[in-house]
C-alpha cells in the first residue's frame, strides 16, 4: 500500500509573542492605513510567485537604501487581501546574503489589482525572545 505524505502547512505568523487574536500589523497602503490581522494570513504554496516577489523585494531595498543584498530564496510566505479590495499584501520569509553572511529577512510586498508591486518593508528577521 502506498504511503501518503501529509503536507505540513506553516502556522500564520505571530509578532512579539502575541496570540493570533491579538497580533496585528498596521500598514500604510496608498494613504489608507490597513490593519493586517495574523489570523487572516493565508499560507501561499506558489513557490515561483514567492521567489519572484522575494527577488523584487531585495532589488527594491537595494535601490532605495543602497543596500548590497544578494537574494537567495524565499522559504515560506503568506498573503492577505487588503481591505477595500485594493490587492494583496504578501509576507515573505526570505534569505539573502549580506557581506558574505546568509541572513533571514522578513518582507512585506503589496501587489495592487493592476499587478503593480510596492515594497512596504524589508528587515532582518529577529528570533523570538526566549
Amino acid at each position: 500500500m502506498a504511503q501518503v505524505k501529509l503536507l505540513q502547512i506553516p502556522a500564520p505568523p505571530k509578532h512579539d509573542g502575541a496570540t493570533l487574536d491579538e497580533a496585528a500589523t498596521q500598514m500604510d497602503l496608498g494613504g489608507i492605513v490597513s490593519l493586517l490581522k495574523s489570523e487572516k494570513w493565508i499560507w501561499n504554496p506558489n513557490i515561483s510567485e514567492l521567489q519572484s516577489l522575494g527577488e523584487f523585494a531585495v532589488k527594491e531595498k537595494n535601490k532605495k537604501a543602497s543596500w548590497h543584498l544578494e537574494f537567495k530564496n524565499v522559504y515560506q510566505g503568506w498573503h492577505q487581501r487588503v481591505s477595500g479590495n485594493r490587492g494583496l499584501v504578501y509576507l515573505l520569509d526570505l534569505v539573502a546574503k549580506h557581506d558574505g553572511v546568509l541572513t533571514k529577512y522578513e518582507a512585506y510586498v503589496w501587489v495592487k489589482l493592476d499587478s503593480t508591486k510596492i515594497l512596504r518593508s524589508l528587515s532582518p528577521k529577529v528570533p523570538p525572545a526566549a
